[in-house]
């Protein structure tokens, strides 16, 4: 088979000198990589994973100086927990074991820190234990890329934000009898939408690097997004409804409706300012427990502009136009004044209401 000749042949044979053979260029060699290394996480998306919870469950709870060993702790574990991933993943123990042992050490003594004014921080093992063993088997099966184990892992990271949200509200108590409180309710939260989000940003990364035209995958992805778009209206719209309905006044129950002959009740000072059909009267009820002492009411009856009559019954220096009751309470009605009429109902603190009740 014929080979048309190089470059440097070429200009040999051009210039005539067919003697020399022409040594072949020299090739500066390959420097070893250390991405594999185990000291330095390659994950770079795990990082916002790693803090984002963290920050969030602080801000849900009280800040406090736990939180810092508790993020050191934190980074360091996540640094053993990718060394061990490694070597289960290339079996390769010995070549990952410095790292393991170094980050591991760090982590246990952060650890211990958190631990000395919160005894019950090892009770979380019995939530994150069972998910890093899962995700280790996955590298052992070299599964760790797969979507099961990055939601996995997603959940690990997420829960995060509940065991910083408990040392800043409840240190003292075990986890799973205070996590579900009303004052753990924003840490709650906090970890759901991050895990809604970053599961989001899994399915997302596959379809972009590697199940690239993976038209299942890319379907997966939409759906999901699509999903939650539909979720958050929902949310948005049940908790308008919500806060409207709280914010709305409630009615008069029909048993507080009584008519205007009812005792009032003891120790009560108000004053109700009347309106009905352009009538303006201000009246003013000051009642005792057990007398009334001064009751003056100003209105026409009869023609009469204003009258106010003085009596006294069982006590009452001063009463209303009508008797006071043998109880020593004022009833109070209010006259008809330019050919408007308001009956006063006294209930409970003296409501008068624009009904006419």
């Amino acid at each position: 088979m014929h080979r048309s000749p190089s470059a440097p042949d070429a200009t040999r044979l051009k210039s005539g000198n067919t003697s020399a053979p022409v040594p072949p260029i020299a090739r500066a060699p390959k420097r070893r990589s250390h991405r594999n290394s185990g000291w330095v996480p390659q994950h770079h998306g795990a990082w916002a994973m790693l803090i984002a919870p963290l920050v969030m469950g602080a801000i849900a709870s009280r800040p406090s100086w736990q939180h810092i060993p508790l993020a050191a702790a934190w980074l360091c574990g996540y640094c053993a927990f990718y060394a061990c991933g490694l070597a289960v993943k290339s079996r390769r123990f010995a070549r990952y074991a410095p790292p393991i042992f170094v980050y591991g050490a760090l982590a246990l003594i952060l650890v211990a820190a958190v631990m000395s004014s919160a005894p019950l921080l090892v009770a979380w093992g019995v939530l994150f234990l069972p998910l890093v063993a899962v995700s280790l088997y996955a590298s052992y099966r070299r599964a760790d890329r797969s979507v099961w184990n990055d939601a996995i892992t997603a959940v690990a990271a997420c829960a995060m934000a509940l065991v910083s949200a408990w040392v800043g509200l409840a240190p003292h108590a075990v986890w799973w009898s205070v996590i579900g409180s009303q004052p753990f309710a924003p840490a709650r939260l906090a970890a759901v939408v991050l895990f809604a989000y970053f599961f989001g940003t899994v399915l997302y990364v596959k379809t972009m690097i590697r199940e690239r035209g993976n038209r299942i995958v890319y379907a997966a992805s939409v759906g999901y997004h699509l999903a939650l778009v539909a979720a958050a209206c929902l949310a948005a719209y049940a908790a308008t409804t919500t806060g409207a309905a709280a914010g709305a006044p409630a009615a008069p129950a029909p048993a507080a409706i009584a008519p205007a002959t009812i005792t009032a009740p003891a120790a009560t000072t108000s004053t109700h300012h009347i309106t009905r059909h352009g009538t303006r009267h201000i009246t003013s009820h000051h009642i005792t427990r057990h007398s009334t002492r001064h009751s003056t009411r100003h209105g026409t009856r009869h023609g009469t502009r204003h009258g106010t009559r003085h009596g006294t019954r069982h006590g009452t220096r001063h009463g209303t136009r009508h008797s006071i009751t043998r109880s020593h309470h004022s009833h109070h009605h209010i006259t008809r004044s330019h050919r408007n009429r308001c009956d006063a109902a006294i209930v409970g603190p003296l409501r008068f209401s624009r009904s006419g009740i």
